[in-house]
Protein backbone atom coordinates (compact mmCIF):
# COMPACT_ATOMS: atom_id res chain seq x y z
CA UNK A 1 0.00 0.00 0.00
CA UNK A 2 1.38 3.27 -1.04
CA UNK A 3 0.12 5.39 2.77
CA UNK A 4 2.93 2.52 3.85
CA UNK A 5 5.43 3.39 1.57
CA UNK A 6 9.03 4.46 3.55
CA UNK A 7 7.85 8.04 2.69
CA UNK A 8 4.32 7.76 2.57
CA UNK A 9 2.08 9.77 5.13
CA UNK A 10 1.18 6.74 7.14
CA UNK A 11 5.13 6.14 7.69
CA UNK A 12 5.85 9.82 7.83
CA UNK A 13 3.57 9.92 10.88
CA UNK A 14 4.99 7.28 12.64
CA UNK A 15 8.21 8.34 12.01
CA UNK A 16 7.27 11.80 13.90
CA UNK A 17 5.65 10.27 16.70
CA UNK A 18 9.09 7.88 17.39
CA UNK A 19 10.82 11.20 17.12
CA UNK A 20 9.19 13.01 19.94
CA UNK A 21 9.07 9.47 22.13
CA UNK A 22 12.55 9.67 21.98
CA UNK A 23 13.05 13.63 22.56
CA UNK A 24 10.71 13.13 25.17
CA UNK A 25 12.66 10.71 26.93
CA UNK A 26 15.97 12.64 26.40
CA UNK A 27 14.52 15.69 28.06
CA UNK A 28 12.81 13.63 30.98
CA UNK A 29 16.39 12.16 31.55
CA UNK A 30 18.38 15.16 31.33
CA UNK A 31 16.30 17.51 33.51
CA UNK A 32 16.67 15.09 36.53
CA UNK A 33 19.78 16.94 37.77
CA UNK A 34 16.41 20.25 38.15
CA UNK A 35 19.30 22.81 37.60
CA UNK A 36 19.65 21.33 34.27
CA UNK A 37 16.46 22.11 33.04
CA UNK A 38 17.15 24.98 31.67
CA UNK A 39 19.69 23.02 29.44
CA UNK A 40 17.49 20.30 28.46
CA UNK A 41 14.30 22.87 27.66
CA UNK A 42 16.77 24.83 25.06
CA UNK A 43 17.98 20.92 23.22
CA UNK A 44 13.94 19.91 23.36
CA UNK A 45 13.45 23.38 21.69
CA UNK A 46 16.24 23.29 19.21
CA UNK A 47 15.70 19.44 18.08
CA UNK A 48 12.18 20.14 17.84
CA UNK A 49 12.60 23.17 15.35
CA UNK A 50 15.00 20.83 13.93
CA UNK A 51 12.56 18.11 13.10
CA UNK A 52 9.88 21.08 12.20
CA UNK A 53 12.59 21.42 9.17
CA UNK A 54 13.32 17.91 8.53
CA UNK A 55 16.97 18.34 9.67
CA UNK A 56 19.42 16.53 11.38
CA UNK A 57 18.35 13.47 13.74
CA UNK A 58 17.21 13.86 17.47
CA UNK A 59 19.79 12.59 19.46
CA UNK A 60 22.49 14.69 17.70
CA UNK A 61 20.71 17.64 17.84
CA UNK A 62 19.97 17.20 21.28
CA UNK A 63 23.26 16.67 22.50
CA UNK A 64 24.71 19.09 20.13
CA UNK A 65 22.53 21.73 21.94
CA UNK A 66 22.77 20.69 25.00
CA UNK A 67 26.23 20.78 25.24
CA UNK A 68 27.05 24.05 23.56
CA UNK A 69 23.85 25.94 25.85
CA UNK A 70 24.78 24.43 29.12
CA UNK A 71 26.26 27.35 30.90
CA UNK A 72 24.04 30.17 29.45
CA UNK A 73 20.31 28.41 29.92
CA UNK A 74 21.37 27.08 33.23
CA UNK A 75 22.53 30.63 33.91
CA UNK A 76 18.88 31.72 32.65
CA UNK A 77 16.61 28.94 34.29
CA UNK A 78 18.01 30.19 37.28
CA UNK A 79 17.24 33.27 37.27
CA UNK A 80 13.97 32.48 36.29
CA UNK A 81 13.31 29.63 38.50
CA UNK A 82 14.95 32.01 41.65
CA UNK A 83 12.54 34.66 40.63
CA UNK A 84 9.56 31.97 40.84
CA UNK A 85 10.27 30.84 44.17
CA UNK A 86 10.92 34.32 45.38
CA UNK A 87 7.13 35.59 44.12
CA UNK A 88 5.45 32.50 45.48
CA UNK A 89 7.51 33.21 48.71
CA UNK A 90 6.21 37.13 48.91
CA UNK A 91 2.51 36.08 47.53
CA UNK A 92 2.18 33.90 50.46
CA UNK A 93 3.49 36.80 52.26
CA UNK A 94 1.18 39.80 51.08
CA UNK A 95 -2.12 36.80 51.44
CA UNK A 96 -1.53 37.47 55.22
CA UNK A 97 -1.56 41.62 54.86
CA UNK A 98 -4.96 42.95 55.60
CA UNK A 99 -5.71 46.01 53.62
CA UNK A 100 -5.25 47.95 50.32
CA UNK A 101 -1.61 47.05 50.76
CA UNK A 102 -1.66 43.81 50.65
CA UNK A 103 -4.17 43.61 47.27
CA UNK A 104 -1.60 45.98 45.78
CA UNK A 105 1.17 43.78 46.52
CA UNK A 106 -0.65 40.50 45.34
CA UNK A 107 -1.16 42.45 42.27
CA UNK A 108 1.81 43.45 41.47
CA UNK A 109 3.26 39.92 41.82
CA UNK A 110 0.80 38.46 39.85
CA UNK A 111 1.31 41.28 36.88
CA UNK A 112 4.84 40.20 36.99
CA UNK A 113 4.64 36.54 36.80
CA UNK A 114 2.76 36.53 34.56
CA UNK A 115 5.36 38.86 32.52
CA UNK A 116 8.26 36.30 33.65
CA UNK A 117 5.78 33.47 31.84
CA UNK A 118 5.37 35.35 28.54
CA UNK A 119 9.02 36.20 28.13
CA UNK A 120 9.84 32.16 29.38
CA UNK A 121 7.64 31.19 26.26
CA UNK A 122 10.01 33.10 23.86
CA UNK A 123 13.65 33.12 26.03
CA UNK A 124 14.35 29.42 25.24
CA UNK A 125 13.40 29.10 21.56
CA UNK A 126 15.89 32.29 21.41
CA UNK A 127 18.35 30.54 23.37
CA UNK A 128 18.37 27.49 21.22
CA UNK A 129 18.45 29.56 17.75
CA UNK A 130 20.41 32.14 18.09
CA UNK A 131 23.51 33.13 19.86
CA UNK A 132 23.31 36.33 22.15
CA UNK A 133 24.18 37.44 25.63
CA UNK A 134 21.80 36.48 28.45
CA UNK A 135 20.69 39.73 28.38
CA UNK A 136 20.63 40.12 24.71
CA UNK A 137 18.35 37.14 24.78
CA UNK A 138 16.33 38.61 27.52
CA UNK A 139 15.54 41.67 25.43
CA UNK A 140 14.57 39.83 22.73
CA UNK A 141 11.91 37.67 24.24
CA UNK A 142 10.28 41.01 25.60
CA UNK A 143 10.01 42.43 22.34
CA UNK A 144 9.27 38.90 20.95
CA UNK A 145 6.82 38.39 23.28
CA UNK A 146 4.23 41.46 22.50
CA UNK A 147 5.11 41.82 18.93
CA UNK A 148 3.81 38.54 18.41
CA UNK A 149 1.18 38.12 21.57
CA UNK A 150 -1.29 36.27 20.18
CA UNK A 151 1.32 33.81 19.12
CA UNK A 152 2.98 34.31 22.60
CA UNK A 153 -0.58 33.28 24.61
CA UNK A 154 -0.34 30.10 22.60
CA UNK A 155 3.11 29.60 23.10
CA UNK A 156 2.14 30.06 27.21
CA UNK A 157 -0.60 27.72 27.02
CA UNK A 158 1.83 25.12 25.25
CA UNK A 159 4.58 25.95 27.90
CA UNK A 160 1.83 25.02 30.86
CA UNK A 161 -0.09 21.73 28.86
CA UNK A 162 2.88 19.19 30.23
CA UNK A 163 1.91 20.33 34.14
CA UNK A 164 -1.71 20.53 33.23
CA UNK A 165 -1.91 17.03 31.37
CA UNK A 166 -0.08 15.30 34.29
CA UNK A 167 -2.56 16.84 36.37
CA UNK A 168 -5.41 15.91 34.33
CA UNK A 169 -3.86 12.37 33.51
CA UNK A 170 -3.24 11.57 37.25
CA UNK A 171 -6.69 12.99 38.82
CA UNK A 172 -9.17 11.28 35.93
CA UNK A 173 -6.77 8.22 34.63
CA UNK A 174 -4.59 7.74 38.11
CA UNK A 175 -0.89 6.92 38.07
CA UNK A 176 -1.75 3.98 35.00
CA UNK A 177 -1.87 7.28 32.96
CA UNK A 178 1.64 8.55 34.04
CA UNK A 179 3.58 6.52 31.40
CA UNK A 180 1.60 8.34 28.71
CA UNK A 181 3.16 11.63 29.81
CA UNK A 182 6.17 9.97 30.06
CA UNK A 183 5.95 9.19 26.57
CA UNK A 184 4.75 12.13 24.97
CA UNK A 185 3.80 14.64 27.87
CA UNK A 186 6.86 17.26 27.17
CA UNK A 187 8.01 17.21 23.96
CA UNK A 188 4.75 17.20 21.98
CA UNK A 189 3.96 20.86 23.60
CA UNK A 190 7.56 21.32 22.59
CA UNK A 191 7.04 20.14 18.84
CA UNK A 192 3.78 22.55 18.65
CA UNK A 193 6.12 25.54 20.17
CA UNK A 194 8.48 25.39 17.40
CA UNK A 195 5.14 24.63 14.87
CA UNK A 196 4.05 28.40 16.33
CA UNK A 197 7.61 30.24 16.02
CA UNK A 198 9.08 28.80 13.04
CA UNK A 199 7.70 31.12 10.62
CA UNK A 200 8.84 34.05 12.69
CA UNK A 201 12.22 32.72 13.29
CA UNK A 202 12.47 32.32 9.07
CA UNK A 203 11.90 36.31 8.97
CA UNK A 204 14.83 36.71 11.80
CA UNK A 205 17.18 34.68 10.20
CA UNK A 206 16.10 36.10 6.73
CA UNK A 207 17.28 39.37 8.18
CA UNK A 208 20.22 38.40 9.78
CA UNK A 209 21.41 36.16 6.50
CA UNK A 210 20.40 39.88 4.60
CA UNK A 211 22.09 41.95 7.05
CA UNK A 212 25.74 39.47 7.03
CA UNK A 213 25.64 39.85 3.38
CA UNK A 214 25.63 43.57 3.20
CA UNK A 215 28.12 43.95 5.93
CA UNK A 216 30.66 41.20 3.55
CA UNK A 217 29.70 43.96 0.27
Amino acid sequence: MKGFSYDGPIMSFLSRVADILILNVLTLIFSIPLITIGAATTAAHYTALKMRREEGHVWSSFWKSFKENLKQSTGIWLIFAVYWLVSVLSYNIAVQMSGTMGTLVQGVIMATLILSALLYAWVMPLQARFINPIKGTFKNAFYMAFKYFFRTLLMLLLNLLPVGTLVVIIFFIGMRGFGIWLLFGIAAPIYWCAMTYDKVFEKLEEMILGSSEIEQE
